[in-house]
């Protein structure tokens, strides 16, 4: 009884020293929010700066002395992203914690009955166990040889034996939760991290090795074993893509609600060689010598460089859909069967139909790598694959870094728990923010309507019935799915809570398998049930905080982390809601309607009115005035454009369509110095307030500019903004060249 004693008061201090208290957090009145709101823009200002000269400065200067002890989180949605982590880290434990208890409760109960018995059982099972590890070779999982783990602790068997038997937890939860909880153990377990440890689980294919590391273990290595189609197709498997070239599942173009294979060459940003520098960081994580890191990365950086040549043979044939059949003759120099059978499945016959476009690339890939040594093929792709998985691991063990990789790795189970958890008032908010989407999808049609591009009118019936067609979904999960839904999604992986690299590639697996499994069903876009209303992303982008656009769905998705202040609460003013959170999807409404978007039509084929549109003067010029302002670390032309017009729409919303604005007297009492108009510039501007290091801006942002130049650009752009705050037609803040579309 003392012993039971002591472990109970020791989970008691546990569950009272993890559990978070809202002390800080500010009530749900809208009036204390306004309040905290109206606070911190004040304190992030710098009103010594002048708004003509330099709004970002003006609105975001004294920011970071704000946020010194999370400056390492970068941002807005980085400060988001580590709040929800706290409290998903915290919630994970505090289950944890409350399944052990009940598991030492409900075990003490039968202990006096059962003790000799389970002593004998775990003499016998230490026994038998010991004889599987020397007599039987590693288990696999997948394709992962995988090395028997050891316990860490006798407490690690006891809850590894509960959470067997347990079907849920002490507050009902699902399985995903435990499975949840096995990953976060296992990261937080790795000590240190090791990218050594996947090159060992995956070989570049059956009866190959890895070139560098077979050398160094003072093996020859067998250069005719490698094949480079073979390689990228197991590590494909692991969703790596774009490497060579790319393969997807995705709506097919004339009938979204059904998949396809689609083979590609890889993009832009995903053939640019890779730096020196990181590639020697890389190979040295690995255990290469610094001799050895440098030669390994010259050789792969100049065969990158002609890689990257490749990019820019035009494909003048087109898209082509046929069978594989006919593929293998039309492209005889790879094994499109092969390929395709390592991803879908040793059933994958000739008759299997694919999408191919960029043809004349992968002649001229094949002919590359036909001149290419084999060991810098292997180098290549190896040094990509760990790139790939750097980028989706744990950027350190940390309590949080582990979160944020568990948040990668099972996107949907936790979309389902942040909204289970902490999407609060659901049906308010709900309310709420589509009756914003509605508000902006009207205004747009208004626009639309208007024809400032002097369309033909059946082209603007056409878009007129795109924008109706568009809907807005709060949530990366099936709103209305049940908790088998996520079991049964999650079933065939078995998590191991001292083995996280193994873990990580299962899940990563899985979603892949997941998109595959998507060809073959009745249903086939996105694991639709008749339970499911939603449209589900299931890689790793389905773990992102950001609002995106589906085009191939015509839908707005808004998870449910984006929904917490500062960006929204249902007690914010709508000045609030609108300067930051209607920005945010009026910019995704846009994406629908930029230069690719216009390619698909109300229902997500590829059957919009793109040629009319592209050939429209109006419609080029601006583009061109766009194309003009990119700026420096911005790759996108079409985010430049949904920033612009995103602005324009959310504004045009609020202050001149039909918004009531119910003031109360709140803001002005608080925020006395500024118009309403001066206050939605301010508040837009510091979403954006960031510090982020400016080594690392070059390669932190690929679409979009760095987030000061958005805001600079995007007001210099408006002239309401220059108008609102007096600027002189030769300020900083008055754009030349004003670009508008719609």
């Amino acid at each position: 009884m003392l012993k039971l004693s002591i472990i109970c008061t020791l989970f008691a201090s546990i569950i009272w020293r993890t559990t978070p208290t809202n002390c800080s957090r500010p009530s749900g009145h809208g009036g204390n929010v306004n309040q905290i709101l109206a606070t911190n823009i004040q304190n992030y200002m710098d009103t010594t700066a002048r708004p003509c000269e330099n709004f970002y400065q003006y609105a975001c200067g004294h920011w970071p002395q704000q946020h010194i002890e999370q400056l390492d989180f970068g941002d807005t949605l980085g400060l988001l992203d580590y709040e929800l982590n706290r409290k998903l880290e915290h919630l994970l434990r505090r289950q944890a914690n409350a399944s052990a208890i009940n598991a030492v409760s409900s075990t003490t109960t039968a202990a006096t009955a059962t003790y000799t018995d389970s002593q004998t059982d775990v003499a016998s099972n230490f026994v038998t166990g010991a004889a599987a590890l020397l007599e039987e070779p590693h288990p696999m999982v997948g394709d992962l040889v995988v090395e028997p783990q050891p316990s860490s602790s006798s407490t690690t068997a006891a809850s590894s034996t509960a959470s067997t038997y347990l079907t849920e937890d002490s507050a009902g939860e699902p399985l995903i939760y435990e499975k949840a909880r096995t990953y976060y153990r296992s990261c937080k377990k790795v000590k240190p991290y090791n990218l050594k440890k996947y090159l060992q689980l995956i070989q570049p294919g059956y009866g190959a090795h890895w070139c560098i590391l077979a050398r160094n273990g003072g093996k020859k290595w067998h250069a005719e074993h490698f094949n480079w189609l073979m390689a990228i197709a197991k590590l494909r498997l692991y969703g790596l893509n774009g490497v060579l070239l790319k393969e997807e599942v995705l709506p097919r173009w004339d009938e979204s609600s059904s998949n396809s294979i689609y083979l590609d060459k890889p993009n832009l940003a995903e053939t640019e060689p890779t730096e020196e520098g990181i590639m020697i960081e890389l190979l040295l994580d690995i255990g290469q010598t610094k001799r050895a890191a440098n030669e390994v990365a010259r050789e792969v950086h100049t065969f990158s460089l002609r890689l990257h040549k490749l990019h820019e043979i035009e494909d003048e044939e087109g898209a082509k859909e046929m069978q594989l059949g006919y593929l293998q003759e039309y492209v005889q120099e790879i094994n499109w069967l092969e390929l395709l059978k390592q991803l879908k499945g040793p059933s994958t016959s000739l008759a299997t139909t694919v999408i191919i476009q960029n043809i004349p690339y992968m002649r001229a890939l094949a002919r590359l790598l036909a001149v290419t040594p084999k060991d810098t093929q292997c180098n290549y792709i190896m040094l990509k694959f760990l790139l790939y998985l750097k980028q989706r691991g744990p950027a350190e063990i940390s309590k949080h870094e582990c979160i944020s990789s568990l948040r990668r790795a099972m996107p949907l189970a936790m979309s389902y728990i942040i909204g289970r958890h902490y999407y609060k008032d659901a049906a308010q908010t709900d309310e709420n923010v589509q009756q914003i989407f509605a508000s902006l999808q009207q205004k747009f049609y208004e626009i639309v309507s208007d024809n400032r591009l002097q369309l033909q009118r059946p082209i603007v019936d056409t878009l007129l019935q795109k924008i109706t067609s568009m809907q807005l979904q709060i949530g990366n999960s099936p709103r209305k799915a049940t908790a088998e839904y996520y079991d049964e999604y999650y079933e065939r992986v078995e998590l191991d809570p001292n083995n996280f690299y193994v873990n990580q590639l299962s899940l990563l697996r899985l979603a892949v398998e997941k998109s595959h499994e998507s060809l073959d069903s009745v249903v086939v876009s996105n694991f639709s049930t008749p339970e499911n209303d939603s449209y589900v992303l299931f890689d790793w982008v389905g773990s992102s905080s950001s609002p995106l656009y589906v085009k191939p769905k015509n839908l707005i998705i808004v998870p449910f982390s984006y929904l917490q202040m500062p960006i929204y609460h249902r007690g914010m003013r709508d000045i609030f809601k609108y300067s930051v959170l209607g920005f945010s999807i009026a910019h995704e409404l846009l994406h629908g309607f930029d230069s690719s978007g216009i390619d698909y039509d109300s229902i997500g084929n590829i059957m919009g009115p793109s040629e009319e549109i592209a050939a429209n003067q109006r419609f080029m010029h601006g583009l061109r005035c766009m194309q003009n302002e990119l700026a420096t670390g911005s790759r996108s032309l079409n985010e430049k454009l949904a920033d612009y017009e995103g602005f324009r729409l959310a504004y045009d919303t609020y202050f001149n369509g039909n918004v009531s604005h119910e003031w109360g007297g709140v803001l002005t009492k608080l925020l006395p110095q500024f118009t309403d108009k001066q206050l939605f510039f301010i508040n837009f501007a510091q979403f954006f307030c960031s510090k982020v290091q400016r080594s690392l801006r070059q390669t932190a942002y690929l679409e979009h500019a760095i987030d000061e130049l958005r805001v600079l650009q995007t007001l210099a752009n408006f002239e309401e903004f220059s108008r609102e705050f007096g600027c002189e037609r030769r300020a900083k803040m008055q754009s030349k060249h004003r670009c508008k579309l719609w």
